[in-house]
């Protein structure tokens, strides 16, 4: 008789689908190992992601199982302490009717309220995105957020059931929660970089009418405050006359709304008032073209003021092989200094973000430590971690 683990992630956003797509491709390559792989997943997956499902119908030992309606609605519609509670009651349908004893939920948070009341006759496996470890306690409101996560990290590990709590690329944290809490639950796991197809015939320089002197720095992502864009504008006006005529930066992504016509007017300041070419792509770009981006760009700057904890952005611009230039606090600081993906600010403004744009100007940077970090960093030793413990 087979074992069989349970997979459980119900969002149907961002990395989720990723996440589910890493373990499917390396279930198949893998072979049945006495398992069969259950995924339990939003009501709507298949239609959202049929090349996910097809593969996955395509293997005799995996079966989808996509909540029902009235199911998802049960979740989504409550506030987080209700729709935790629902999800664990919901995985207890599931385990019970599949006679599943092991089940690995891809995010934490859908049942880290759930786990506190509920003791369960499975064991857990889940992945921690926001731990409490790097926040700032600056001020009440901080420490306060940060005693709650705090304490319901505590409560959540004293379930028995709870077997393993992944946290991404952050060993420091794993070592002090570890140590904190008398356990040894808690284990590191490896943000995965995905692999990426560049859009065929795209060319940077063409499609947004640089100037081929030029050195493009690409700020990309969800943009605003918090991810430092107002300084990667405001940088502009920092550099020195000669380095602005070498400098084009280039901001693509979205910002809140209430932020567009002031990054719009200051943007349209920049290019009257310097010399540095500066354009916003105001969009979420294609995949395949955000990874041309990534290639084809000089530097990507990150000087996000929460880099508390890891960014995918990073992790495209290893794999691209390009420098970043990024905020010296963090678990980004650590992972920028242990693998010399390129420059940190002494402090993320936008006069230290013009010296490391004119630094990184005037240097040769080395990758070759980058080259592990990719490796390390594999869907493949992602997946395999995480089914294999």
């Amino acid at each position: 008789m087979m074992n069989k683990l349970l997979i459980y992630d119900v969002a149907i956003s961002g990395h989720h689908s990723e996440y589910i797509n890493y373990l499917v491709d390396y279930i198949k390559a893998n072979g049945e190992n006495g398992i069969k792989y259950i995924f339990v997943v939003h009501t709507d997956f298949e239609k959202h992601f049929p090349d996910i499902f097809e593969k996955g119908i395509n293997i005799d030992f995996l079966e989808w199982q996509p909540i029902k309606r009235e199911e998802l609605e049960s979740i989504e519609n409550k506030n987080s302490i209700s729709s935790s509670l629902t999800s664990m009651e919901l995985l207890g349908i599931y385990t019970n009717r599949l006679k599943i004893g092991e089940v690995i939920v891809l995010d934490f948070h859908n049942i880290k309220y759930g786990s506190l009341f509920k003791k369960v006759n499975y064991e857990i496996t889940t992945i921690l995105f926001l731990q409490f470890y790097r926040l700032n306690k600056n001020s009440l409101k901080e420490k306060i957020e940060y005693y709650k996560r705090y304490l319901l990290t505590k409560w959540a590990i004293s379930n028995k059931s709870i077997k393993r709590v992944f946290v991404l690329n952050d060993q420091t944290t794993v070592d002090f929660m570890n140590r904190e809490f008398k356990t040894d639950v808690f284990k590191v796991l490896a943000d995965p970089i995905p692999v990426l197809k560049p859009e065929p015939n795209f060319k940077i320089y063409e499609y947004y009418q640089i100037q081929p002197a030029r050195k493009i720095f690409l700020h990309i992502g969800a943009l605003g405050a918090r991810k430092g864009t107002d300084e990667v504008i405001e940088a502009a006006f920092k550099l020195s006359s000669d380095h602005q005529k070498k400098v084009a930066i280039l901001l693509v992504g979205k910002a809140p709304a209430q932020d567009e016509l002031v990054y719009n007017n200051r943007i349209r300041e920049v290019q009257e008032k310097t010399n540095v070419q500066i354009f916003w792509d105001n969009q979420f770009v294609p995949t395949p073209m955000m990874k041309s981006l990534f290639d084809q760009c000089f530097s990507v700057l990150l000087p996000y003021k929460n880099a508390e904890f890891s960014s995918g952005i990073l992790g495209h611009a290893a794999a691209a092989k390009k420098p970043v230039i990024a905020t010296n606090a963090g678990l980004i600081k650590e992972l920028v200094s242990d693998y010399n993906l390129g420059l940190l600010l002494e402090r993320p403004n936008a006069y230290f973000l013009a010296e490391k744009i004119e630094e990184l100007l005037n240097s040769n940077h080395s990758f070759e430590e980058v080259n592990s970090f990719v490796k390390e960093h594999t869907p493949k030793k992602f997946a395999e971690t995480l089914l294999l413990g």
